[in-house]
């Protein structure tokens, strides 16, 4: 926590409608940083890193990952979490991270499961839509409800249709856990822990 010198530490916020070993895909991430103790998050936002398609850029994968995932795993964040082995797929977004952004000290996934948790110990949020989400329903709306919110626009057959859709549920799911984690270490201070 940051107490011998301060740490940072990628937040990956990762929706299970698409599975990936990390937890599902990490369609936004955001900085935390931790200084003796006191956390501070930074905006989540889908994480704009670029496919390399330079082999020089690439994570060295073994063979038997490029054999499974091919060279997406090596050249893309969002498919780097592809590899079924946590540290190992942190290691290689990481890698892919550092590329552009500051040095990070490790990588935190969550999920809808644990932001419904989250929720049902510090209360619920609302969104900018009027959306409640709460620690009941948030896994069912983050992983049901957001995609038939824009379900309209994916079922015209227009690819930048479809592409809109897809922004607009990356940012209902980057909304409601920006709100949820800020929410969570506003109040740290008032949430016991039950052993």
């Amino acid at each position: 926590l940051g107490v011998t010198a301060p740490r940072t530490y990628l937040i990956a916020a990762c929706s299970q409608a698409e599975l990936r070993s990390v937890g599902g895909f990490p369609g936004s991430t955001g900085l935390m940083t931790v200084t003796n103790g006191k956390i501070e998050i930074g905006d989540l936002e889908a994480p704009r890193l670029p496919y390399h398609s330079d082999s020089t850029e690439w994570f060295p994968l073994t063979d038997e990952e490029r054999l499974l995932f091919g060279d997406h795993a090596a050249a893309n964040f969002y498919d780097a979490s592809y590899i079924p082995d946590f540290p190992r797929a942190a290691e290689v977004m990481k890698f892919m991270w550092e590329k552009q952004n500051p040095t990070i000290d490790g990588i935190i996934s969550i999920d809808p499961i644990f932001l419904q948790r989250m929720l049902g110990v510090i209360g619920s949020v609302t969104t900018s839509q009027g959306v409640v989400v709460d620690g009941d329903n948030a896994a069912q709306v983050l992983l049901h409800d957001v995609y038939v919110m824009y379900s309209e626009k994916t079922l015209a057959d227009d690819p930048e249709a479809i592409q809109t859709a897809e922004k607009m549920q990356n940012d209902f799911f980057t909304e409601v856990a920006a709100l949820a984690l800020n929410n969570f270490f506003s109040n740290f201070s008032k949430v016991g822990v039950v052993s």
